[in-house]
């Protein structure tokens, strides 16, 4: 799965970084923790910036946060902006 980042500092934007899929029972909060440091390591290795602010971009389906599935329809995506306040 494909997880992602955008650095505060040096304003990098990716959604390139490899994670696992979140293991079934695991907790989203252990999940979001493997996720952010994968997504450091990923950043601290292809930019010179070490700063620890990103904002992570979790990877997300139709199945849920962190599990394969299809992908989110417009309606879902729409229906998650409109939650989150955007």
């Amino acid at each position: 799965m494909k997880a992602g980042y955008i650095c505060q500092a040096c304003k990098a934007d990716r959604f390139d970084v490899e994670v696992r899929e979140r293991a079934p029972g695991e907790g989203l909060e252990n999940y979001v923790y493997h996720v952010g440091r994968m997504c450091g390591d990923h950043h601290h290795s292809h930019y010179p910036c070490r700063t620890d602010k990103l904002d992570i971009k979790l990877p997300m389906t139709g199945n849920g946060i962190g599990v394969e599935g299809p992908p989110l329809t417009p309606e879902e995506i729409a229906d998650l902006k409109k939650q989150l306040g955007g």
